[in-house]
């Protein structure tokens, strides 16, 4: 059972030359000293323009990168979460990773994320809540590389990582206000322990219109590698789940469970 695609909005600045306005009308517009294309110059040993890399980028594919160009990238994210290139914030520095995530969405440069989670930004309050609200940003973006490149970070770094997976449940699923947005968490938190996944199950079974979301989100429990299930509990829920028997994840939790 593969993964599948994905989904927000997100306003990013492209060159960081540009006027970056904060979403709070309080906060002062910030202006970035340097470029991504500034960094890529002072990290790569031969001319290259973002424009090079992007040309060469294959979004989803296992090699993303043309030869020589994710190492440059790789520079990059690291530059800006060892803070090297500016004085930045830890928020600011989310947005900065942000910044390459958009311009070139996969795992590699996504990842970058939950490093700099692990690394600094956990023990900022305010910055862990800012990278939450990013997340869940891209997460509204449904269908687009960069929401498959955020989905497949929760599912196999935060969420696999029992460090920093309850964390990540909690902090994403309370600004989940969109249902179609807590449906992709969800559908990616295979991994989670169970007891936290199992009250949003229990009011899911009440309305039919969920119940689609639960059958897959409940077959990824099963199905990964990493997964967690209370099967006792799982084939209760299934048994009430108003869909066909043909259904994919009916059909594997069926024959699973």
């Amino acid at each position: 059972m593969s993964q599948q695609g994905r989904g927000g909005k997100i306003c990013l600045a492209t060159p960081s030359s540009l006027a970056i306005h904060s979403t709070k009308s309080s906060e002062p517009i910030l202006t970035y000293e340097l470029s991504i294309q500034d960094m890529i110059d002072r990290v790569s040993e031969t001319p290259l323009s973002v424009a090079e890399i992007t040309e060469g980028f294959k979004s989803g594919d296992e090699a993303p990168f043309k030869y020589g160009h994710w190492e440059v990238v790789r520079d990059v994210c690291e530059g800006i979460s060892a803070n090297i290139w500016e004085s930045l914030t830890t928020k600011q520095q989310i947005d900065r990773l942000c910044e390459v995530i958009e311009l070139w969405p996969c795992y590699a440069t996504s990842h970058h994320l939950f490093q700099f989670y692990v690394e600094s930004a956990q023990a900022d309050p305010v910055a862990t809540e800012h990278l939450w609200g990013r997340i869940v940003g891209y997460l509204e973006r449904f269908g687009t590389p960069q929401c498959d490149a955020l989905e497949y970070v929760l599912w196999v770094d935060f969420f696999e990582d029992q460090s920093t997976c309850e964390a990540a449940w909690h902090g994403l699923m309370c600004m989940a206000s969109d249902r179609k947005v807590r449906d992709r968490i969800l559908i990616n938190a295979g991994p989670v322990p169970y007891v936290l996944k199992k009250p949003i199950y229990h009011q899911m079974i009440k309305f039919p219109d969920e119940h689609e979301a639960l059958a897959e989100s409940l077959a990824h429990s099963k199905q990964d590698y990493f997964g967690d299930i209370d099967r006792k509990d799982a084939r209760k829920l299934v048994k009430r789940l108003d869909l066909p028997r043909s259904d994919e994840f009916v059909a594997y939790l069926k024959d699973n469970l």
